[in-house]
């Protein structure tokens, strides 16, 4: 809900104070929210800094906001970012994004395929698809709709709701909710009255029928993913998948 946050602003300067320590050309790379700090310090670092970028690899990265393509530094640089999402990405479809990604086939399903070990790849090449799946082009365009309905301020107490809540949970891992998925309900009933009433006048946009096709993709994908994971990918899938 914020225009810029903390990590992007200490990911532009890591950026221009590595660019100094080294010599030659740079590629700048990240996963999840390393994408999204990867693009955002690749567009906002120096000049100087951004001539010497080859490359941006943005790996199934939220996005920004529709300002932040319209930026003049953003141009300069958008046909060095190469951005790859799973065929039915979540993470990567959340917020803006300028429709210029490649899709790599996964071996998982839902928000697992967020995992980029679950990415198939063929030689040195990663097996892509031709577009993502039905399920994921109607809950990016139903997600738009639903924050659409949020001004700035009702983001904010949202996420914040949201993040007491999983916090309490005490979860670290999305194996973890799916075990006790009752642990969100507890912890929904433990926070105060003010951030329940947030919680649920937000919920509520949920009731119309997109909403009920963003939640239904979103419940669905998160609970229903564990019953193809197998013991050995369950351990990896705790080590990659943590609430950070």
């Amino acid at each position: 809900f914020m225009p810029t946050i903390p990590s992007q602003t200490d990911a532009t300067e890591y950026l221009d104070k590595i660019a100094k320590r080294v010599y030659g050309k740079l590629r700048v790379a990240g996963h999840s929210k390393g994408g999204n700090l990867a693009v955002y310090a690749s567009v906002k670092c120096s000049a100087r800094t951004q001539r010497r970028i080859i490359n941006v690899y943005n790996y199934d990265a939220p996005g920004f906001s529709r300002e932040f393509f319209a930026l003049p530094e953003y141009k300069e640089i958008s046909d060095k970012i190469k951005s790859v999402v799973p065929q039915s990405s979540v993470v990567g479809m959340l917020f803006e994004n300028d429709g210029k990604y490649s899709v790599v086939k996964s071996g998982q399903t839902g928000l697992l395929q967020h995992d980029a070990f679950s990415w198939e790849i063929k030689g040195t090449d990663f097996v892509l698809l031709e577009e993502l799946t039905k399920e994921s082009r109607d809950m990016t365009s139903v997600m738009n709709q639903w924050m659409s309905k949020m001004d700035m301020e009702e983001r904010r107490k949202f996420v914040n709701a949201i993040y007491e809540i999983l916090v309490a949970t005490k979860a670290t891992t999305i194996t973890e909710l799916n075990d006790d998925k009752a642990a969100i309900l507890k912890a929904l009933k433990s926070t105060d009255k003010e951030t329940r009433k947030m919680v649920f006048k937000t919920l509520g946009l949920l009731f119309d029928e997109g909403g009920k096709q963003l939640l239904s993709y979103i419940t669905g994908s998160l609970f229903k993913a564990k019953k193809n994971v197998t013991g050995k990918e369950k351990v990896k899938n705790d080590k990659s998948n943590r609430l950070e």
